[in-house]
């Protein structure tokens, strides 16, 4: 029988996210989907399924949840501690619950976000080909909502009991940049090139005003001299709007689909995961590139992409230690005192 997975506790922002929602903009609909679709992919293919199955997309805290009614094989990818009743368990690797036995899954330690995946998808509510949360909406994933105590979450499929336990060892993990790659525009020439040049020689720090919509930068303010409103039109993932009090705002998956603020530039493709693994406090610095870099940039990471289930290895295979997987085994079976009795 397949398991179920109920949550016992969990931090905010928890919800349930595949790829997203593609083609509805037009109507003002949101695009939703995981914030690190590279992460998300990683985590799907730990469990040997399509990349954009169904997760739990976690934001800076865990959680406790126990399987119920049978097995369960999960994979996880993040920096987040975890162990299964009480035994450690490490990141970036699939591993199976029994049922009754309970996951916990700690404090971001680095970065910002973590994807669970189950095998066979999480059950969620499909809504325009996608069963990623829309919270505005309220629908999609689970009751349109974010995960709270209680709720009962369904697998997708059984687990299959042949098929090894994976991970992804750490040179092949995602590398998060600081230094984030912009192309200017579209309204760049609202800005003066002085204000331009303060974006790109300044820091900006992460704000506590960070959700699943944007992320409000604190840092030099970016007054635009033809003035802070404009005709409303398309905004992007990653588009950095620049609202009347000069602190800039880049755009995330949940954004609303136009924007009336001038935008000085965008986040390149390539750069969004990283983007999304920036937490509060965080600095980050901008480096402008050419529409030309962006696109070589965006299929070198497709290419890093396509390479990631060659990359999977079984957690049993000898290589370089891995701290977090030999303090979660069992070495020793026993000791005996080497003194004559």
């Amino acid at each position: 029988m397949s398991g179920r997975l109920r949550v016992q506790s969990v931090g905010p922002l928890a919800t349930l996210q595949d790829a997203g929602r593609s083609g509805y903009q037009r109507f003002g609909l949101s695009p939703c989907g995981a914030l690190d679709q590279d992460s998300l992919a990683i985590a799907n293919l730990l469990l040997g399924q399509a990349e954009a199955a169904p997760t739990i997309e976690l934001t800076l805290l865990g959680g406790r949840f126990r399987t119920e009614t049978g097995q369960l094989t999960l994979a996880f990818a993040g920096n987040f501690p975890l162990d299964v009743d009480g035994r450690s368990v490490p990141a970036w690797s699939s591993f199976t619950l029994e049922p009754g036995q309970e996951l916990k899954i700690g404090a971001v330690q680095t970065g910002c976000r973590g994807y669970l995946a189950c095998r066979g998808g999480f059950a969620a509510e499909q809504w325009l080909g996608s069963a990623s949360t829309d919270l505005k909406a309220g629908r999609g994933g689970h009751n349109g909502r974010c995960l709270q105590p209680g709720d009962l979450i369904g697998a997708g499929g059984a687990p299959h009991g042949n098929s090894p336990q994976l991970r992804i060892p750490e040179q092949n993990r995602p590398a998060w940049r600081k230094e984030i790659r912009i192309i200017p525009g579209p309204q760049d020439d609202y800005f003066t090139d002085e204000v331009r040049a303060r974006l790109l020689q300044g820091t900006y720090r992460i704000s506590e005003k960070l959700d699943r919509m944007g992320i409000r930068l604190n840092g030099a303010a970016l007054p635009a001299h033809k003035g802070h409103n404009i005709i409303s039109d398309a905004v992007a993932p990653g588009s950095i709007q620049v609202p009347p009090q000069g602190e800039p705002i880049i755009l995330l998956a949940d954004r609303q689909t136009t924007g009336g603020y001038p935008k000085i530039a965008t986040v390149i493709s390539a750069d969004m995961p990283s983007l999304a693994q920036l937490r509060p406090g965080d600095a980050i610095a901008f480096k402008p590139v050419t529409v030309e870099q962006a696109r070589q940039a965006g299929a070198e990471r497709l290419r890093n992409r396509s390479l990631l289930r060659s990359q999977m290895v079984p957690i049993e295979t000898v290589g370089p230690l891995d701290v977090a997987q030999l303090l979660g085994s069992n070495l020793i079976s026993g000791v005996v005192s080497g003194h004559e009795t």
